[in-house]
């Protein structure tokens, strides 16, 4: 099981050379300095903007842009789906 699971990490890394980018983005070390909120908001905003796309290419799979239906669709997401309130309000957010 072991072997597999690396054998598909290497081939990610082969591929995709995510420890590259890693080392280039987030693995550099953080001065003291510099350690506050406004060093963040350069990573933060695109980081919320990707899960606003992402939730909201969830959410347009159920609903219904009807005004008949709308209500419906969000009944439907809320109670029948599962962890759909849960999407929903992280999208909201």
């Amino acid at each position: 099981m072991m072997s597999t699971l690396r054998n598909v990490a290497l081939w990610l890394e082969r591929r995709l050379h995510l420890t590259k980018l890693w080392e280039q983005t987030a693995g550099h070390p953080v001065p003291a300095s510099s350690g506050s909120w406004f060093y963040t908001f350069g990573s933060m905003t695109p980081t919320c903007f990707a899960i606003q796309i992402l939730t909201g290419i969830f959410l347009a799979m159920s609903y219904v842009p009807s005004a008949a239906e709308s209500y419906h669709s969000l009944e439907l997401l809320n109670y029948s789906i599962p962890l759909g309130w849960v999407l929903r309000g992280i999208h909201f957010w």
